[in-house]
């Protein structure tokens, strides 16, 4: 067999394989927001059809160069956590989503996000 021949039935055994295997369209986007001695994380998820989903947020502030908690938040498919800037000038929000189908856990998207 020459190897063109050899080349195409490579690719198209690839692009068979690739049709049968959804594409996970899971994904998670994070904000942060520093306003009026507040800084506020939260987090919006999408969640492939069949699955349940569970997120969580959780921001921090640098204070004398070390990151320490500031707040914290879940829920199912979006999440929010406030808590004061006193002492800070840095701050990240770390994002997580979790997805299972059937009770199983089949994805895990981490972002994290910073000013």
């Amino acid at each position: 067999m020459s190897r063109s021949k050899v080349l195409c039935l490579v690719i198209c055994v690839i692009l068979f394989v690739l049709s049968a295997v959804p594409a996970l369209a899971n994904g998670i986007r994070a904000t942060l927001t520093v306003s009026g001695g507040t800084v506020k994380g939260s987090c919006v998820a999408t969640v492939d059809t069949g699955c349940t989903s569970r997120t969580s947020i959780s921001v921090q502030k640098k204070v004398n160069g070390v990151w320490t908690y500031a707040a914290s938040g879940s829920g199912t498919k979006t999440a929010t956590a406030s808590g004061s800037t006193s002492g800070a000038t840095e701050f990240r929000a770390t994002a997580v989503l979790t997805v299972y189908r059937d009770g199983v856990q089949v994805d895990r998207v981490t972002v994290t996000t910073s000013n």
